[in-house]
């Protein structure tokens, strides 16, 4: 029983390469199929289909990919480079402070009906900003688009002039009850 060219011969010995080949990391993954060969050829047929492909030319170089283009030198002393890049236009500061002085106008002003006195406050924030708002028209008017901020000037223009204008009219209310002998509001 020695004799192993049976059918069974060889699986004792395949039997490892298989456990060995389930075993290994790979085993739960399904594996490729097999690359089909190609058919065996003569000497004499691969020498003929050598022989009708065509040759690369000889004087062509092997295709080598081409390197991006190096970048220009750096500018050497002595050279000019003009660089100009696009900013924002800046909002003009007399606007900005001019449409704050003329809020603050209008609060204070809501303010003095209670307490006529401080009517004096209101008016001169009002003035201020009616000129903050004139003067940073003029900025943005001359300066070529360099700095923005035209509603800006106008809205302290008109801040401050409805602050002046109810700081009068607080003005003339508070004097009229102080005249009659009472408060504004009572």
């Amino acid at each position: 029983m020695s004799d192993q060219s049976g059918p069974g011969a060889g699986q004792s010995g395949s039997e490892p390469e298989s456990a060995d080949a389930e075993a290994s990391p790979a085993a739960g993954m399904p594996q490729p199929p097999p690359m089909p060969q190609p058919p065996p050829m003569s000497y004499e047929q691969g020498a003929s289909e050598a022989a009708q492909a065509p040759a690369p030319p000889a004087s062509a170089p092997p295709h080598v990919p081409s390197a991006p283009p190096a970048p220009p030198p750096p500018p050497q002393h002595g050279d000019f480079v003009l660089v100009s890049p696009h900013l924002q236009p800046t909002t003009t500061g007399l606007g900005t402070g001019g449409l704050v002085s003329g809020i603050g106008s209008c609060l204070l002003a809501l303010l003095s009906c209670c307490w006529w006195p401080l009517f004096a406050l209101p008016a001169i924030m009002g003035i201020g900003a009616m000129l903050l708002g004139f003067l940073g028209m003029r900025q943005v008017s001359g300066s070529g688009g360099e700095v923005a901020g035209r509603g800006i000037s106008i809205a302290a223009i008109a801040t401050g002039g409805v602050g002046l204008l109810l700081s009068l009219l607080a003005t003339v209310i508070g004097l009229i009850a102080n005249a009659s002998g009472g408060s504004a509001f009572g």
